[in-house]
């Protein structure tokens, strides 16, 4: 060593190391600000208000299968700020899924021992567009990001170690997984899988066989126990509540991805890479965005080559089986929800997969680690996703809702109120709580508003939430026996209402529609005619 260098021996953490986590540092602020640009825009879309009302009331009635974790979290920020504005609920998982970004160079460097795969992982995180894209959205997938990219880490942890105390760090960490979406059984999957092949296949362990058994049995009892734990809110739930009981084959039930193989491994390869983007199942021929999804592909499977080639067996079957297991249960089960917006379901895999992206990037170089030419790389890879990154795609409910909105408010004079129907107009049913709550959330005047439930109707009332963070719509207790006759606006997730359909579904009242009037997607204006009880 030479004598320059000796005032430094002594340092904690080590210059190299400092440089390390302070680029790391950079790079989490760098996807800070990505996720919260424009965040100010996005007020609620139709899901969107189902994960704050289940927040703010604690109901399992607005979203029966949706596990607890993320609405505990928002429930506690708005009790703290009073407040639930849609700012601040798209806060929340802005800041979740810019933490998975220090998680996924944690998870990289623990799998390679290189800190600058690590970089590189947390570099390609901060700028995936599909990390944005979800990170952005008042829905659990961030958390999920965070959450499962941290189970691998323990994972692997307590994989090397095999100590209770590592065993215990997981069984923890997948615990909050299991709180957060139950596609963790899909996680959980991916990992049995690994550790049965791992048990089975010396290759995958240089340890003796009597170790990889005691290791086989803390990995079962940890994730059985986190399992059990992490899931106990479901099985009061599903044996109780009406919803699921009803719905049961909608809610569990599933078929092959309805547009084939091909359609399916289109909108992997471009979500995982430059996505997200729509459907591809409609395109004759590759567009820009699948060319990058194939280059991205490509690193992903010089990633595994490098892997195996390095004797990382055991990590390149790890990796693969938390991309494939859960791709393969998607495609097995997606059926009718067979939209481009499927890869929510798949946000857990982005981590992973950009972890092996970075293993390729570095080995593609072929130069030693920590020389230029992985950075050069890895730069290049990321001005491909950067257009993606810098302006995230937006769903138009946003401005659809805001339309309505600002159309009832100006023609408010005309009409004399606003009637929601169920999600199926003109069958019996509850109203729509969804678009009613949108609605209030919006609303810039005072007409009334009415929703057709279950045969009867009610004016919906305002109620004040637990806490008194906020007042949510919900319908009054006594039926309206003489509503009066006139035009009113009539607010469906449909593109439009058929306004003599949607009042057959009345009981007790002779009601007829004189006219219907598609306004615009989601608003139907409908003269209506109410005469008393029916002959």
């Amino acid at each position: 060593m030479r004598h320059g260098d000796a005032p430094h021996a002594g340092a904690w953490p080590p210059p190299s190391v400092r440089s390390t986590y302070l680029t790391v540092f950079a790079l989490t602020l760098l996807g800070l600000a990505l996720r919260l640009s424009g965040l100010g825009r996005l007020d609620f879309w139709y899901d969107e208000i189902v994960l704050r009302n289940y927040s703010l009331t604690g109901s399992s009635l607005y979203t029966p299968t949706e596990p607890p974790l993320m609405a505990w979290l928002l429930y506690a920020v708005m009790s703290w700020t009073k407040s639930a504005d849609a700012f601040l609920i798209h806060l929340v998982p802005a800041i979740l899924g810019t933490l998975a970004i220090p998680v996924a160079f944690v998870l990289a460097e623990r799998i390679t021992q290189s800190r600058t795969i690590g970089v590189i992982a947390a570099l390609l995180t901060a700028l995936s567009p599909m990390a944005i894209y979800y990170s952005r959205e008042a829905r659990p997938y961030a958390l999920l990001m965070l959450v499962s990219a941290a189970v691998y880490w323990a994972f692997v942890r307590a994989n090397e170690r095999n100590t209770l105390p590592a065993w215990t760090v997981y069984a923890c960490v997948l615990l909050l997984c299991c709180l957060s979406h139950l596609v963790t059984v899909q996680i959980v999957a991916a990992l049995g899988l690994f550790a049965v092949a791992q048990l089975a296949i010396p290759s995958l362990s240089s340890e003796p066989r009597n170790r990889r058994f005691a290791r086989f049995g803390r990995f079962v009892v940890f994730s059985l126990a986190a399992g059990a734990a992490g899931f106990a809110w479901f099985v009061p739930r599903f044996l109780t509540d009406p919803a699921i009981q009803a719905n049961q084959n909608r809610i569990f039930g599933g078929s092959v991805y309805r547009y084939g193989v091909v359609a399916f491994l289109r909108d992997v390869v471009v979500n995982l890479g430059p996505g997200p983007v729509g459907q591809r199942f409609a395109m004759a021929s590759l567009d820009r965005a699948e060319l990058f999804g194939l280059m991205v592909l490509t690193l992903f499977m010089t990633g595994m080559w490098q892997l195996r080639k390095q004797g990382r067996s055991d990590a390149a079957a790890l990796l693969g089986l938390a991309v494939g297991v859960p791709l393969v249960i998607e495609y097995l089960t997606l059926g009718e929800k067979s939209s481009w917006d499927w890869m929510r379901w798949m946000s857990h895999a982005v981590v992973p997969y950009l972890v092996v992206v970075g293993v390729g990037l570095n080995g593609l170089a072929g130069v030693r680690p920590g020389g230029m030419t992985p950075a050069i790389g890895a730069v290049a890879l990321a001005v491909i996703v950067l257009p993606q990154a810098l302006h995230p795609p937006e769903r138009p409910d946003y401005q659809q809702s805001r339309n309505v909105a600002s159309y009832l408010e100006a023609h408010a004079a005309g009409l004399h109120g606003v009637l929601i129907p169920p999600f199926q107009v003109g069958m019996v049913h509850p109203a729509d709580q969804r678009i009613m709550d949108t609605y209030y959330y919006l609303k810039q005047e005072t007409l009334p508003v009415y929703v057709l439930n279950m045969g009867k109707i009610r004016k919906a009332v305002l109620a004040p939430t637990r806490g008194h963070v906020a007042m949510l719509p919900r319908e009054g207790d006594d039926p309206i026996e003489d509503l009066e006759s006139g035009r009113y606006a009539v607010l469906t997730r449909q593109r439009s209402a058929d306004c003599g359909t949607m009042l057959r579904s009345i009981g007790g009242q002779k009601a007829v529609a004189r006219r219907s009037s598609p306004v615009m997607p989601g608003l139907t204006v409908c003269d209506l005619e109410f005469g008393g009880a029916p002959n």
